[in-house]
């Protein structure tokens, strides 16, 4: 598609490509029989603080990362790449609009909680993005929990090896009327995993991926958080803390598509001229 904006010729490419893999994921409610969620349950897009809302600006350093056209490409890919089983819908972004507090169940084994904590408090230099830890389980609007249920029979998933990066691991997420989330819980299915190393891997891909409502790619590099074959790694990648900024420039008025993402990218990129 063309389009022309302040004379500039812009080349708007937004092909749904079939190599992306859909995120598992539920943006109605909660649902869970065995663990206690009612701190979360009755969390409602009212109920939210102010002094929690994220403010709809945009971040003070977008130019050093929206004028790599190729990392902008791979955020296209990964965001707007809805492949569901062969069914194409169209995208729009989805993001968190309050600070994300996660509580971490003692059934987690310490170790994990302790490298997951470690691992996600490298995200701190991300303006309209608040990720913070609590061990009092009232004051998180996210859960990270074992449970006992048959994740691979809820997800239709029965052909995939522990290793698939979706097997065993189901996140839900509360949104309001705009895309916007403010809850959300993790589960995994502990005993079903036979190898005990992919516990924290999973556990990371599930919530990076809960973070922009991204796909699983077979084309990002290794370390990436979205790779099937993620090589499970003590650093966040470059590359998925780019993909982030470039998610949170700003809290969107309203949810993109890909055409409209590309057309928000192009205005950034003008006030970059400069730079």
């Amino acid at each position: 598609m063309l389009n022309t904006l302040n004379g500039i010729i812009l080349f708007v490419v937004c092909f749904t490509f079939p190599k992306g893999i859909q995120s598992q994921v539920n943006t109605s409610v909660l649902v869970n029989s065995e663990f206690d969620l009612s701190p979360l349950t009755s969390i409602s897009d009212e109920s939210i603080k102010t002094s929690e809302k994220l403010p709809f600006q945009k971040s003070k350093n977008y130019c050093s990362y929206i004028k790599n056209d190729s990392l902008v490409k791979l955020y296209k890919d990964v965001v707007f790449n809805n492949a569901n089983y062969g069914i194409y819908d169209p995208v729009i972004t989805m993001q968190w609009k309050s600070r994300i507090i996660i509580y971490l169940d003692k059934s987690i084994p310490k170790k994990i909680r302790k490298n997951f904590i470690g691992f996600f408090q490298q995200i701190n230099d991300i303006e309209n993005l608040n990720i913070e830890f609590t061990r009092n389980i009232e004051k998180a609007n996210y859960l990270i929990k074992n449970t006992s249920e048959d994740l691979l029979t809820k997800m239709n998933l029965y052909d995939k090896e522990d290793s698939y990066p979706l097997s065993h691991v189901y996140y839900n997420l509360l949104s309001d009327n705009n895309s916007k989330f403010f809850g959300g819980t993790l589960s995994i299915n502990l005993d079903a995993i036979t190898d005990k190393s992919l516990i924290l891997p999973k556990l990371k891909q599930l919530f990076f991926i809960s973070l922009g409502q991204f796909v699983i790619d077979r084309n990002v590099e290794k370390n990436s958080l979205l790779r099937i074959g993620y090589e499970n790694t003590t650093q966040i990648s470059k590359k998925d803390l780019t993909l982030l900024k470039l998610h949170y420039i700003q809290l969107h008025d309203k949810p993109l598509s890909c055409l409209s993402y590309s057309k928000f990218i192009t205005k950034l990129k003008l006030n970059c001229l400069d730079e």
